[in-house]
């Protein structure tokens, strides 16, 4: 599933098949191209399944979802919105950079965001009721040797070098000054506009929002909600061709022109302009996180207090500041899955290290500061339970998991109207052991 937002970005150009019903859980449908597209998007990812394990994996969701609803299972909007930051950061590593992804889609992040929000909602309802139906499963450790043991020495996985390493990130923040100096920049765009120049051609020149180069600042019709409420609230106080004073977000200062207003739709166009922190303010975040390293180095605060109170990286802040492992979740993260930047800066530091204030560019293109805690690193090696004990224990028990949510799910079949095609009502909800 981590990969489903990627993929988005490759199925965008897919051709449209026509549709018939495949199946019916509850009230969701499966069509016949949901089941073609996800397959083909899977095998473009080089993994090796057939279209029953698709029509598999998208019923027994449903079945999730179905019963989620009959246990009133839900999830926080607080809940989804983290996740989709996390999901966000990850698609910025994948395709290169936050700009990047704006150009693909001609729209904003957050615009984007907004699309898959629903989707993003259900995964995390579907991942709480499995949870919640499998919360009581353990494993022991003579399963896991047992498990480790009936692999043959060929079927036994090498692992690349890992490392154990977290961050604090501060971004240094512009001074009053050089919001003033924003402010007046987009009152003198507001005036020329009033005067008869172009809105368009003013955006493609100056805007910040990297969309504004294809669709000259219109952000197209959204629902309400689904801008910054400070956006929001200044668009629809204004009359259809009204233009706006300058308004902050949290993504900069915006001047904003009403296009039109359909019910809870509306249409906007925007130019959006940054504030860049000066010298003094990027000082002054290295200070601050100086000050914090001498507070960690004498054991005033541990690295994750310190990070959990005063990182502003959301992606790794509630880890204590660690990366985590994309697939496990694991505190070790393999090299060949960091950032270069990150994995040349580890190669020149001692496991222990605590480095002082680092600037660097983050990939959605913000300029921050970083201190770096190197905790750990486990050299590449063949597998074995001494290094690998928490590895194939979790394999182990996400397999026992699996298939005790597998028996439960033919008994949730009873309780949710269900119909299947016969295209497809051959196909078994066991789906087999997991060895990786």
């Amino acid at each position: 599933m981590q990969n489903f937002l990627f993929f988005q970005i490759q199925a965008q150009e897919k051709t449209m098949l026509v549709d018939q019903i495949s199946a019916r859980v509850g009230h969701h449908i499966i069509l016949e191209s949901d089941i073609k597209r996800e397959y083909a998007e899977i095998q473009a990812a080089g993994m090796l399944v057939d279209e029953c394990d698709v029509f598999r994996s998208l019923f027994s969701n449903y079945l999730l979802l179905a019963k989620a609803s009959l246990d009133s299972v839900t999830v926080s909007e607080e809940e989804v919105e983290t996740d989709l930051n996390r999901r966000m950061e990850f698609v910025i590593h994948q395709v290169g950079s936050k700009k990047k992804i704006e150009e693909i889609y001609g729209k904003p992040l957050h615009l984007f965001k907004e699309e898959i929000r629903e989707e993003v909602r259900d995964q995390l309802i579907m991942k709480t009721m499995s949870q919640k139906v499998a919360e009581g499963i353990k494993v022991t450790p003579r399963e896991v040797k047992d498990f480790f043991e009936e692999m043959s020495e060929s079927e036994r996985p090498y692992y690349s070098t890992e490392v154990s390493v977290a961050q604090i990130v501060r971004f240094p923040q512009p001074s009053k000054r050089q919001k003033e100096k924003v402010v007046r920049r987009l009152l003198d765009f507001r005036s020329q506009i009033l005067s008869g120049e172009d809105f368009g051609k003013i955006a493609q020149a100056h805007s910040m929002d990297p969309s504004a180069i294809h669709n000259q600042g219109i952000l197209g019709f959204v629902q309400r909600g689904q801008t910054a409420p400070e956006y929001e609230s200044a668009a629809l106080r204004l009359k259809v061709g009204e233009i706006s004073l300058p308004t902050q977000t949290a993504f900069g200062y915006h001047i904003i022109r009403l296009i039109e207003q359909r019910g809870n739709q509306f249409n906007t166009q925007h130019i959006l302009l940054i504030p860049e922190p000066e010298e003094k303010d990027i000082q002054d975040a290295e200070v601050f996180l100086e000050k914090l390293r001498r507070d960690i180095l004498a054991e005033k605060i541990s690295f994750q207090e310190a990070a959990q109170t005063h990182s502003e990286d959301e992606r790794t802040a509630y880890n204590g500041g660690f990366f985590r492992d994309n697939k496990e979740g694991r505190e070790y993260v393999s090299v060949e899955e960091i950032p270069p930047l990150l994995f040349f800066t580890l190669d020149t530091l001692e496991v222990g290290t605590i480095t002082p204030p680092l600037g660097y560019t983050r990939g959605d293109g913000r300029q921050a500061l970083r201190i770096l805690y190197y905790k750990d690193k486990i050299p590449a090696h063949a597998a074995s339970l001494s290094l690998d004990y928490n590895r194939f224990h979790n394999i182990v028990l996400k397999n026992k998991r699996k298939k005790f949510l597998e028996e439960w799910l033919q008994q949730v079949r009873e309780e949710v109207y269900v119909y299947i095609s016969t295209d497809y009502d051959s196909c078994p909800l066991d789906s087999g052991e997991d060895k990786n």
